[in-house]
């Protein structure tokens, strides 16, 4: 029998850079060899790089540290981290064993949301202490057990939105979604038997122009069964658009890119549209991707204006684009012609100091593997804040949107002058991150010229907008 140990997180590192451990053991068409030692499936990426450099991957895995000066086998479960290109062990496989399906950052603590696991569903990492801190009891499934799933950790004007398979927060019913302050949960919306809500199985959760979609299986009555897009209107959840987004087993991933909302997953339109996998919603209507891809769609990732997307489908725009694929906003390129086992799909990516990390099979181009693989991708355009602020419309009439995205802690100040100088609306925010949304009433403004001026992290952007 294998003994177990727990080892804190310093110690660890001690002996993880004693193994000399080789991240480029295999290369092939650009690709790196990443993983030495997990066993299981990898689903969830999460890179923390802007704050300490750590790069987070989550699953329903085993990682052992084979050989190490003693004990002789370090192994822990469901998930590890990659640091300065050394694998940490950090503490885990005590309080959980299930699947880590989403990793985020809220409040400087790593969160993580497990979609099967028995009665344990989130969990947050007390970095001081090097504790995992168990949130699950608040949660109820629809058997009246502690937890259910949580498959998206999403930032909410300044709280974390958790949504997932769970029904109840303490004794009120939730359908699937709350948010958390960093203290004390609470009711993202309120539930009430008109709504029409029977079923809500999550599998992701985004926030686009100002609005909460969910991406799952849902039954909404009387919209009916099947639906894999629904958004929160304000008062209750909907379909989206007409016709609506439907699924046969479910919509995977959202990823809001060039300003419209891009759904991936076994999706198809109502009323024999074709889906092709993947569609684009602009907040009126459903598009296409061209001639799009064959097969799911299971993740997507935004990185230098262009969308890279992965999955089980073997051709993008028509073309051999084995697993992954990327599309910057006209057309389908495949990213090279590396054969990955045809037993595996790719399940998730990130972008990781200018690396972009993929959970694959054993094998790529017949070389070993394992679970994870590598390849450079560049620095981060980070020069233009046009690309983290939105300002619209223009002209305005009743109305203006400020919306912004923030990956790292910022302090943000937004101003709108009128033409002679003087500011009419101004909004100030110093140490957030996450998405945040504002409509800022403009129906008494006279019309002419106004300056939006935004400040951002010692950067400033003007804008001339019009009032009709």
């Amino acid at each position: 029998m294998v003994k177990r140990y727990f080892i804190h997180v310093t110690l660890i590192v001690i002996f993880l850079s004693g193994l000399g451990m080789n991240f480029t053991q295999a290369q092939t068409n650009g690709w790196e060899k990443v993983d030495d030692g997990i066993v299981g499936p990898i689903v969830s990426f999460y890179s923390n790089f802007e704050e300490d450099s750590t790069l987070y991957v989550g699953g329903q895995f085993e990682y052992c540290v084979p050989n190490g000066p003693w004990p002789l086998e370090i192994c822990q479960r469901s998930i590890t981290a990659i640091k300065d290109n050394e694998f940490i062990l950090i503490p885990s496989g005590t309080p959980f064993w299930g699947n880590v399906h989403r990793i985020t950052n809220y409040k400087n603590d790593i969160y993580i949301g497990l979609s099967s696991g028995g009665q344990r569903s989130l969990f947050h990492l007390d970095k001081i202490n090097s504790t995992w801190i168990d949130l699950s009891d608040s949660l109820f499934d629809y058997q009246g057990q502690i937890g259910g799933g949580v498959r998206g950790l999403e930032l909410y004007n300044g709280e974390l939105l958790i949504g997932g398979s769970f029904l109840k927060l303490n004794q009120d019913t939730v359908f699937g979604t709350v948010l958390w302050d960093g203290v004390k949960f609470k009711p993202f919306w309120n539930y009430t038997p008109e709504s029409g809500m029977i079923q809500f199985i999550l599998n992701d959760i985004a926030v686009y122009k100002g609005e909460v979609y969910a991406a799952g299986s849902f039954i909404v009555s009387p919209y009916g069964n099947g639906l894999s897009l629904i958004k929160f209107n304000g008062e209750k959840w909907v379909p989206v658009g007409v016709p609506y987004m439907l699924g046969n087993t479910a919509s995977y991933a959202l990823e809001v890119y060039n300003n419209e909302l891009y759904v991936g997953g076994f999706i198809k339109k109502a009323d024999g549209y074709a889906g092709n996998y993947i569609m684009r919603w602009n907040g009126t209507s459903w598009n296409e991707l061209g001639t799009s891809v064959n097969a799911p769609v299971l993740d997507m990732i935004v990185y230098n204006n262009d969308l890279y997307v992965c999955g089980i489908f073997t051709h993008a725009g028509g073309e051999n684009a084995m697993y992954i694929a990327r599309w910057d906003g006209s057309q389908w390129h495949k990213i090279d012609d590396s054969v990955f086992d045809w037993n595996f799909n790719i399940n998730t990516m990130v972008v990781h100091d200018e690396y972009l990390y993929i959970a694959c099979g054993p094998t790529i181009n017949g070389d070993t593997f394992n679970r994870i693989a590598r390849r450079y991708v560049g620095p981060k355009n980070t020069d233009d804040i046009e690309d983290i602020i939105n300002i619209y419309p223009n002209p305005m009439a009743e109305q203006l949107t400020l919306e912004y995205d923030l990956d790292k802690v910022s302090d943000f100040k937004f101003a709108l002058y009128d033409v002679v100088g003087n500011i009419v609306y101004e909004e100030q925010n110093s140490n957030v991150y996450g998405y945040y949304y504002y409509s800022i009433p403009t129906v008494n403004l006279a019309a002419g010229l106004y300056i939006a001026r935004v400040e951002l992290n010692g950067k400033t952007i003007s804008k001339k907008i019009i009032k009709n």
